[in-house]
């Protein structure tokens, strides 16, 4: 099912967008 694959894809992005974000929270506690 095409469903299965846009779930799929949907957790792959929010899962690249919380890595970016903790990134960007860490870099930014940099002096």
């Amino acid at each position: 099912m095409e469903l299965a694959r846009h779930a799929r894809r949907f957790i792959a992005i929010g899962r690249e967008t919380a890595q970016r974000k903790a990134e960007l929270v860490a870099s930014s506690h940099q002096p």
